[in-house]
Order: C-alpha cells, then sequence, then structure tokens
C-alpha cells in the first residue's frame, strides 16, 4: 500500500527520476523526495523478508509441488495477465505527455504504440517484483535439491548458524555489510529498483540477502518474538541513520562525490535497523486479529497489481492545473486507493480472480 503513496508522489518531486518517471509536474515540493527515500529505504527490503518468510512457509508446509503450484497461480499467472493487460495503459500517458498536441488523439497515440520508440520503453514496469520472486524461489529450490542430492551438510550447518547469528547482538552487523556491498554499484547509495527485462545482477543480489534473511526466520521462527523488546530502539536507530543516509543523498546530486560510501554505510544500517525495528513493532502491537487490517491486507495485492495506471493517468489529467503540489499529490493518492478497494471488493474478492491472487474466495 505504501507503493501507492510512493508512485503517487513521484511526479511532484524536485529531484528529476529520469526514465523511472518520464515527466514531472509544473508544481514540486521536496517533501515527496524526503518521503520517497524515506518509504523506499525499508518498503522492498521488508516485503522481500516476508516473500522469504511466507515461501519458507509454503515450502514446509506443502512440499515441493504444492509450493511450486500456489507460486505458479499466485505470482506467474498474475505477473503475465496484468502484464499484458496494464502495459498499454501506462504507456499511454507517458506518450500523451511528449506528443504535440495536435498529435494527440486516438490515431496518434495508436500509431505510437506500434512504433519503435514505445517499444524501447517497454519493461515489467512495477511487476519487475514478481519476476524477481520467481527467479529467487526458483534458486532457493534449486539450492535445496543440490543439498540433498550431494548429501551435503552446508543446509543444515547454514542453518545453525542463521540461528546463532539473529541471537548475537551483532549479528545485524554482518547483513548490514551484505548489503553494503551490494549497494557499491548504485549511484547515489540507494537502493536501485530498475524494471529491465534483463536484471542487473546487483539488484539481484542486494535483494537475495533479504528473501534469505526472511526463509531462515521462519526456520528459527521461535526467536521473531524476541524483536519486539527492541522494536522501539531499532527503529528510532533507524530513523536516524536515514537522515544522515538522507543528507549524503542530496550531497551527491548536487556533485559530492566523497558522500558516496557514507551514503551506503547509513542507508545499510537503516534498512536493517528498520527490517528488525518494524516487524518487533508489529510483533508487539499488531499480534492478534484485526479485521479492518485484515481487509487492507487482502486488498493490498489487487492494489499493488492495477494501481499504476490510475497513477500515470491521474498526474496527467492534473498537469496543467495550477494547483500545489501536496493537493495534487492527495487528489492522485486518494482517488487511485479509492478506485482500488471499490474494485477489489466488488470485482475480486468473492470471485474468480480473488482466488487466482489471494487463495480463496472471501466474502465481500
Amino acid at each position: 500500500m505504501l507503493l501507492l503513496a510512493l508512485h503517487a508522489s513521484a511526479a511532484y518531486m524536485v529531484t528529476p527520476l529520469g526514465t523511472i518517471w518520464p515527466f514531472k509536474d509544473n508544481s514540486t515540493h521536496l517533501i515527496f523526495d524526503i518521503t520517497g527515500v524515506f518509504i523506499h529505504t525499508f518498503r522492498l527490503p521488508l516485503f522481500f523478508v516476508m516473500a522469504g518468510f511466507f515461501g519458507a512457509k509454503l515450502y514446509y508446509e506443502r512440499g515441493t509441488r504444492g509450493f511450486l503450484k500456489n507460486r505458479l497461480q499466485r505470482i506467474a499467472i498474475p505477473l503475465v495477465v496484468f502484464w499484458v493487460l496494464l502495459a498499454p495503459l501506462i504507456l499511454a500517458p507517458f506518450a500523451l505527455f511528449h506528443l504535440d498536441p495536435g498529435s494527440r488523439t486516438f490515431m496518434g497515440l495508436a500509431s505510437w504504440l506500434m512504433s519503435a520508440d514505445a517499444l524501447s520503453r517497454l519493461n515489467f514496469f512495477h511487476l519487475w517484483f514478481l519476476f524477481d520472486l520467481l527467479l529467487y524461489y526458483g534458486a532457493v529450490l534449486l539450492l535445496i535439491r543440490l543439498s540433498k542430492l550431494t548429501r551435503l551438510t552446508w543446509g543444515n550447518s547454514g542453518r545453525r548458524k542463521f540461528g546463532l547469528l539473529f541471537r548475537s547482538p551483532w549479528g545485524p552487523l554482518v547483513f548490514v555489510a551484505l548489503t553494503a556491498i551490494s549497494l557499491l554499484p548504485m549511484e547515489l547509495g540507494v537502493l536501485e529498483t530498475p524494471a529491465t527485462f534483463v536484471r542487473p545482477p546487483s539488484t539481484l543480489f542486494a535483494n537475495s540477502v533479504f528473501v534469505l534473511f526472511g526463509w531462515g526466520l521462519y526456520i528459527h521462527r521461535d526467536l521473531v518474538g524476541r524483536l519486539a523488546p527492541g522494536g522501539w530502539k531499532y527503529t528510532s536507530l533507524g530513523v536516524a541513520f536515514f537522515v544522515a543516509h538522507l543528507s549524503c543523498v542530496f550531497s551527491l546530486i548536487n556533485g559530492n562525490s566523497v558522500f558516496h560510501v557514507p551514503s551506503i554505510v547509513f542507508a545499510s544500517l537503516s534498512i536493517w535497523s528498520f527490517v528488525y525495528g518494524i516487524i518487533g513493532l508489529f510483533v508487539r502491537y499488531c499480534n492478534r486479529p484485526n479485521r479492518f487490517w485484515r481487509y487492507i491486507a487482502d486488498s493490498s495485492y489487487w492494489c499493488y497489481l492495477v494501481h499504476l495506471p490510475l497513477v500515470v493517468w491521474l498526474s496527467f489529467l492534473l498537469a496543467d492545473w495550477g494547483a500545489p503540489a501536496i493537493l495534487k499529490f492527495t487528489i492522485v493518492l486518494s482517488t487511485t486507493a479509492l478506485i482500488c478497494l471499490l474494485t477489489y471488493d466488488r470485482l475480486v474478492r468473492s470471485t474468480p480472480i480473488g482466488v487466482l491472487i489471494n487463495g480463496r474466495r472471501r466474502p465481500r
């Protein structure tokens, strides 16, 4: 759900985003740059940790066949279906923004969508996350299979070492070091999220650390409760390290390359502080069923899948309006969220689409 806010703010950031978000509104505000980097710092790492944790849960409860069947239904099929349906809708507003006013007709748009320029802009868009998940799950299954075929003991040894690492107060620094190494090729010391069809090795390595951490955390799930007492401490450290990281990012944007390594160090410290801290806070305060948040959680996958065309179209339609950036952002985000939730309730939750993406029909 935070991704909706992040994408809704993209057009109103002061810093140019290049090919990540090809058009910028005339109204901008620095608050969107700050909140965008803040959300981005912990959003994806936590997402991949959860993907590893619940992927392991599926594997150990259902076995290889049950795991593959579930991942095919919940990830592979939505990736293919929604990419085919949404790619033209995502490209269209970007095309209209760059086309001359006289060419902004149905035929002009259709002609552009079939051009070489449009084809060169095709990528996974926001669905790259699903593709990478399939790669990670395939790699984990391959490692498990190889360990069984060769009768190696490194699997059991690795599980024991992870448990010791997780119990140690210095354990987080090992994960910080791995993340820092993965961030070295990244320009601003920020975790990059390219949507290209050819997946960058640095990005794959960076996010694999979080997936494997989540997988190991499930194996040692009896230790998850240990995060609760330190929830506020780690989250506070995450905020402090984020402030230091943000100052380095702005210095790098202004051309001061000496801040590259400090930016990486502070980003890595912030990421893992948030991973430990936010999980700890949820274990401590959200440990009982809640119908409202359960509904939001159920709807979040659908909102993630379909939100991007809504965000880009609304941003494009408001581009010529001279209102403040904060007002435009509020309209884009609230309208997108409302449409996503209404369509989820009416068209998805208790229909075959809900079975596909949520695994079962749920009452409206």
